[in-house]
């Protein structure tokens, strides 16, 4: 507890106090400099990690067949389709375990539509309807192309989309993600992915 002096009577003043003892005028607390920096700092990386995660910078690894993981593989290659809770399921399981067999690799999730709508950047995105939790998988889209098919999606209709796992933050999270007709999936399903 330090002493203050009173802006009004001149007299010292306790800084935790909210009235002045001797003249009962509200007695103002200043904000230290360290708050101040650590609030700055806070809404920074805060704001630092909204642009990060809307231009799709910072998936880490390598996608499914070796292609660099900052831009879709331009070639057909083969997914082995996965339902969405079973892949929110696995990382609710062991959400490291999880990112070291997803994060930054491209994967093909099916499941029913639950929501489709755009994030507080403007960038479209469909999640799956969940058994268990409030959370699910997103699957944000960023080819003019394949955000064109969202218009055509309603909520409860099955779907299969694949994209390039980001990680869990609350919902796991796919980027750059693609729709692949059902008439397509199969066991082992080819799919030849548009650039972005």
């Amino acid at each position: 507890m330090a002493l203050i002096n009173c802006k009004e009577c001149g007299n010292q003043v306790s800084s935790k106090a909210e009235k002045c003892p001797h003249c009962g005028a509200t007695v103002t607390r200043k904000t230290s400099g360290c708050a101040i920096l650590f609030l700055a700092f806070i809404v920074l990386a805060l704001f630092g990690e909204v642009m990060k995660s809307s231009s799709g910078i910072g998936a880490s690894g390598s996608s499914a067949e070796g292609s660099n993981s900052s831009a879709p593989p331009k070639t057909a290659f083969d997914f082995d389709p996965e339902a969405a809770n079973d892949v929110y399921q696995y990382y609710q399981a062991n959400e490291v375990r999880a990112d070291n067999d997803y994060k930054g690799k491209w994967a093909l999730v099916t499941g029913h539509v639950d929501k489709i709508g755009k994030d507080i950047l403007n960038h479209p995105y469909v999640t799956f309807a969940s058994e268990h939790s409030i959370f699910s998988i997103q699957c944000m889209f960023s080819n003019s192309t394949e955000i064109q098919k969202l218009a055509d999606l309603s909520p409860g209709q099955e779907i299969s989309i694949a994209g390039e796992c980001e990680g869990k933050l609350g919902e796991v999270i796919f980027r750059k993600c693609q729709i692949v007709s059902l008439t397509q999936v199969t066991s082992k399903t080819h799919v030849v992915l548009n650039g972005d």
